[in-house]
This record gives C-alpha cells, sequence and structure tokens, in this order.
C-alpha cells in the first residue's frame, strides 16, 4: 500500500518539509529542526517519512482491507462481546435500521479509539502520567501563502507570548489547522484552551500565531482533546487484544496518539532476552542507535537489495518463519539451516545475498551492515531482530544453527 498512501500524503500537504519554531509565521524564526525531515534518516528505511491525515490514510485502508476479503459494517455499534476457549461472539446493531446481528470470530480486536469503551469494559486500567494538557485543534480556511513564501513547511512550532501550539498547511497554502496546548487571555492569564475556547477565541489564536491581525480566516471545526501520557496495564483480556497500548502526545500530532514500536529508536533499541546468541561484539559501549548494525540484539539494517529482478529492502524479507541470510560464499550454511530447522521441525527462510546468492546487492552494502564476511551468516527472528550471527565459516555449522535456532526459539536443545 506504500504507493497509495505516499500518494494519498501528497495530496494533502507538501512532503519532505522542515520542521522549526517562530514567534509567529510572518515573525522571528526561533529554531530550524530539520531542514527537511527526512534527511540523517534515509539509511533506516526503504520507505520515508511522510504526513497523512487519518481522513487521508483511512479510504486507503478502507479499499486494501475489501480488497483482501475483509467485511465492512458502517454505522454499527457493539451491543456485547463474550469470549471463550475457542473465540469471541460479538452482538452488533445496525445504527440506522436498529437490527442487530452475530458476529463469530477467533479473535477481536478493540480498535475503538484512544479512550476505548471496551478497554473500560474488560477492565483494564490506564498508568502513567495523566492529563496533562486541554488543548484544541482549529481547522481553518485563510490564505497563508504570502506567509509562508517560498519556505517548504511540514509542521511549524509556534512559541510566544500569547500561546504555545503549532501549525500544518494544506498543500495549497488555503487553508490548515493549528494545534493550540496554551494560551494567555487578554489579563495575561494561562487559559484551559480546551474547556473555554470560543470561535472568536479561535480566530483570535490563528491570526496570533500567524502574526496577520487582519487576515480573514474562517473556522471549519474546532476538536477540543486532552494530551497524555499512558500505557494499558495489560495488552490483551483472553482473546481480545487492545489495538492502542500507549499513548503519547507525539511530534506534530493533533491529539493522543498510539505509538509505534519502531519510533522507539533512541530507548530500547537493543533488545536483551535468552533467545538472542550474543557473538562477543557488545563491549557496552554507547553507540549511535542510528547506525544500522547487524549485531544480535539490533534490528538487522535495510540494504537495498534485489530478489527475482525486483527492487527490495532485506527488511522485506523478513515475514512469520526465522530468515537466514548467508554471504555470497555461505552455501554450507545454507545447507546447515535447512538441516537444522528440519531437525527441530521449524520453517526457515534461506537467503544467499551478493554474486551467486539468489538475492543481489548491487551496492555492496550487506556484508558491511551486517558485520559478516562473505562466508559468515545471519539468523533474523521474525520480529525483526538479529538473535544471531557468525562473521565466517565455521567447524560445524550444523551444531552451530541448530543451537542459535533453539534458543531462538526457546526451546531445550541437543545438537545430537
Amino acid at each position: 500500500m506504500e504507493r497509495e498512501v505516499v500518494a494519498a500524503a501528497e495530496r494533502e500537504f507538501v512532503q519532505n518539509g522542515a520542521i522549526m519554531a517562530v514567534e509567529s509565521l510572518d515573525g522571528r524564526e526561533l529554531q530550524w529542526f530539520f531542514r527537511n525531515i527526512n534527511d540523517g534518516v534515509e539509511h533506516l528505511s526503504p520507505s520515508p517519512r511522510i504526513f497523512v491525515t487519518q481522513i487521508g490514510l483511512e479510504p486507503v485502508l478502507r479499499e486494501r482491507a475489501a480488497a483482501l476479503g475483509g467485511r465492512l459494517r458502517y454505522s454499527a455499534e457493539l451491543v456485547s462481546l463474550s469470549t471463550d476457549d475457542d473465540g469471541v461472539t460479538a452482538r452488533v446493531r445496525d445504527r440506522r435500521s436498529g437490527e442487530e446481528s452475530t458476529v463469530r470470530a477467533r479473535y477481536a480486536v478493540a480498535a475503538d479509539g484512544v479512550r476505548s469503551p471496551l478497554r473500560h469494559r474488560l477492565g483494564i486500567g490506564m498508568r502513567g502520567h495523566g492529563t496533562f494538557s486541554d488543548s484544541v485543534t482549529i481547522y481553518f480556511r485563510g490564505d497563508v501563502r504570502p506567509l509562508l513564501g517560498d519556505r517548504n513547511l511540514s509542521v511549524v512550532y509556534v512559541v510566544n507570548p500569547r500561546l504555545q501550539g503549532f501549525f500544518r498547511f494544506a498543500i495549497d497554502g488555503r487553508s490548515g489547522f493549528l494545534v493550540v496546548n496554551t494560551a494567555v487571555d487578554d489579563d495575561g492569564r494561562r487559559t484551559t484552551v480546551g474547556g473555554t475556547a470560543t470561535e472568536a477565541d479561535c480566530v483570535r489564536y490563528v491570526r496570533d500565531a500567524l502574526g496577520a491581525p487582519d487576515l480573514a480566516v474562517e473556522i471549519d471545526d474546532v476538536q477540543r482533546w486532552n494530551a497524555s501520557a499512558e500505557w494499558a496495564e495489560r495488552f490483551a483480556a483472553g482473546r481480545v487484544l487492545l489495538a492502542v497500548t500507549r499513548l503519547d502526545p507525539g511530534l506534530g500530532t493533533d491529539g493522543l496518539m498510539p505509538m509505534v514500536d519502531d519510533a522507539l529508536i533512541d530507548l530500547g533499541h537493543r533488545y536483551r532476552s535468552a533467545a538472542i546468541t550474543p557473538d562477543g561484539s557488545d563491549d557496552g559501549d554507547w553507540e549511535d542507535p542510528r547506525e544500522p548494525t547487524g549485531r544480535p540484539g539490533f534490528r538487522l539494517p535495510h540494504v537495498p537489495v534485489r530478489r527475482a529482478g525486483t527492487e527490495l529492502s532485506t527488511l522485506d524479507l523478513v515475514s512469520t518463519a526465522p530468515v537466514l541470510f548467508t554471504g555470497s560464499g555461505g552455501a554450507a550454511w545454507a545447507r546447515a539451516g535447512e538441516t537444522a530447522a528440519a531437525r527441530l521441525g521449524v520453517p526457515l527462510d534461506v537467503y544467499g545475498v551478493g554474486p551467486g546468492g539468489d538475492v543481489e546487492d548491487p551496492d555492496r552494502a550487506f556484508a558491511s551492515a551486517g558485520g559478516i564476511g562473505a562466508e559468515g551468516a545471519m539468523l533474523v527472528r521474525p520480529d525483526g531482530f538479529v538473535a544471531w550471527r557468525a562473521a565466517e565459516a565455521v567447524v560445524d555449522p550444523v551444531g552451530v544453527l541448530y543451537a542459535a535456532l533453539a534458543r531462538s526459539l526457546v526451546r531445550r536443545h541437543s545438537s545430537g
């Protein structure tokens, strides 16, 4: 879906823009955080950072779900949900007709928003800081093109004595939204924006943040929300899984944002587990979490590769089975992997990378990124973490791989 998602984003916003802070859009520039939101991170992923709204993204997801055979129901209300050892039973009401029907499935996903009535019904609480800001998102129309000039801006933070918040502007420069987290009234008192802002206040906030007191501004919508930092006490209750387990106000977002694990690049970027086989390279020193590495316990590095004429990333080759990557001279590892997997009774995908392999490495970058030689190998778990690697060939590849596979599966093993 990447092509469709990127296209949806490009219809809404200028992409690859800057993130900066200003006193007002027409006023003093305080700080340029990024001139281009993808600068310095291109090597981390085959996919670029983009900005897209929920309104822009949901039609793409809907079309994909329908193409995969999903049945979509609109104006539907969950009346009840019961679980047993074999699955879940949902009672659903059509809010237009009032008719009720039963849906039976193996699992249910509570994707009912950050406040999740179903999570409350399951008795799963939230912990953390809680609410620390009553905010508003103001959707407005107004011609800001003269104020933008030739600046390509993705997110514009506004910090001045009257308010703090941020802008995003539509691609045509004639509309956008302003998030206001903090505002000061005419008497110099800090206001609870989310609970008190009137339409007249919202017009004033937009003009103050733009630095354009006479600009014609029309308010299309105002959303009131609370910024919060929390996490769920449990991720599931039986066969009911939570879609949102952590909340964060996020960077440049207009509400509570469900956090994605891949965003945790600075904290917890190294995975420590009994299912990881150390290779002696972990010296405990600090390393840049944005620098690709094939060390066990780290995520598999992104390397552009080609398979059967198709441009891919090494990340695209990770699936539901463990993956063994070998260097161009790693045929012995490939045979050993197949033997070890057969003994354990588990599936294993095997790819030889480089000359003579089934995966081409046009930039010859895989060996250095993965930290293995031509006769080396690397075992990657289905979650994308490197479980084990060997820089070169060994005397007993079957025994070594059998032990590494068994450990990654948290199984007791015997090489015999």
